[in-house]
């Protein structure tokens, strides 16, 4: 079974949000296929946006060279990034990963100023 959960290994977290600099209220969500790792969203929660910083896949060195089914993983772990910022009353995105932005870019964020962001209703609509 697939989950995405707030990681609870501090040395994971440690891992992931090593390079990330200063951060308010940091969060990796990780999904996991039974007790495999599969891929990680490293995020920063601030008085008003989410902050993007990380979205990575374990056997997908970067962005270029994804199967069929790492589009649908990213995405899960996308909207599972938005919906932790939702229940926190959080409802901007803002991402400074440059990897990232074309990723965002499809789903209707803007990009300005050395920035992508955007509303998460971007992602979540109603159904």
């Amino acid at each position: 079974m697939l989950t995405i959960l707030p990681e609870k290994d501090q040395k994971f977290v440690a891992r992931a949000l090593a390079d990330c600099g200063t951060l308010e209220n940091p969060a990796v969500l990780t999904a996991r296929g039974g007790e495999k790792t599969l891929g990680f969203v490293a995020l920063d929660i601030t008085a008003q946006k989410l902050r993007l910083l990380k979205l990575e896949l374990d056997h997908a060195p970067d962005f270029v060279h994804l199967s069929p089914m790492d589009r649908p993983m990213l995405d899960g772990l996308l909207k599972a990034a938005a919906s932790y910022a939702l229940n926190r009353e959080i409802f901007y995105l803002e991402c400074e990963n440059k990897e990232l932005f074309p990723f965002l870019l499809r789903y209707g964020f803007q990009e300005t100023a050395h920035k992508v962001g955007g509303y998460l209703s971007l992602l979540l609509h109603n159904c």
